[in-house]
This record gives structure tokens, sequence and C-alpha cells, in this order.
């Protein structure tokens, strides 16, 4: 879930006992209102909305591994891979040109142009590594500057 402007949540919903087919994506706000904004597939987590509230980000496991993902919102059917080499947890940039994502407790950031989505960059290492950081729930969070992050480093064993 993500907390968004105007007291909503992002929500990926599952009505069925079994496994869902899909998830739906909706925004919801806190009347319960839910107007809905496509589905995803039931591997996503982690989504992100952009500053504008045009597009998502989200990590998905369909390809084997935990990649970075991008679709506009509402959905189109469109959707554009960010990652090659494997990421989770993403954030938008505030200003909304980057994404940064996380691999194997690195941290990256990668161009995004939602003008020309398909002209996405190559993911650039950033230095900041050794974090504490779970599979399903990220541990760190970025800071309005979009320069810095909070961060959890594990302490040496004494």
């Amino acid at each position: 879930m993500l907390v968004c402007a105007g007291l909503s949540l992002v929500s990926g919903r599952d009505s069925a006992a079994q496994a869902p087919a899909a998830f739906e994506l909706a925004i919801v706000n806190v009347d319960g209102t839910r107007p809905v904004l496509g589905q995803v597939p039931p591997s996503t987590y982690a989504p992100r909305l952009s500053p504008d509230g045009r597009w998502m980000a989200y990590a998905s496991n369909e390809t084997g591994r935990y990649e970075v993902w991008l679709e506009p919102l509402p959905g189109t059917g469109m959707r554009y891979r960010i990652t090659k080499d494997g990421g989770s947890h993403p954030l938008w940039r505030p200003d909304g040109r980057a994404l940064y994502f996380d691999r194997d407790h690195q941290m990256f950031s990668v161009a995004v142009n939602v003008n020309d989505p398909a002209s996405i960059g190559e993911p650039i290492a950033l230095p900041i590594k050794g974090f504490a950081q779970a599979e399903y729930r990220r541990q760190f969070d970025l800071l309005s500057n979009g320069r810095e992050f909070l961060m959890l480093f594990p302490l040496p064993v004494r």
C-alpha cells in the first residue's frame, strides 16, 4: 500500500480465497470509494506513483527474479521493464525524472523520461551498499530533497 496525496491509498485487492490471477489496482479514498485504475499481475509488489500521478513503478518477479517495471495510469496495457539484472523497491525522485531501486543491498538510479518511456537509461550503481533490506519490505526512504536516503545499516557483532 502507498499513501498518496488526498489521504488515498494505492491498493492491490485480492477478493478471492484462492491465489488471484491478477490484482485490481485502485486509488482508495478514506471514505471507501475506490476508482479502479486497472489490473496488475499477482507478482506485483511495492507500487509507487510518480510525482505527477500518471505512472506507476513497481517490482515483479514474473521473469523469475525481481525486476522494476513502469506503466502508465490508468492502465493501457503498455509496460516497460526498467531493469534487466534484478531490482526491487522502486522510489521516484521528487522531480519524476529518475527512479531509485535496490539490488543485492546496493542502491541504483535510472533516468526516466515519461514522455518517451522506451528511451529509459541504463541503471547506474550508487556508492551506497551494505544496508539492511528485507525481500518484501522496503527498509529505506528517500528524503524530500531527492538526494539523501534514510537507511538502516547493521552494526558489527561484538
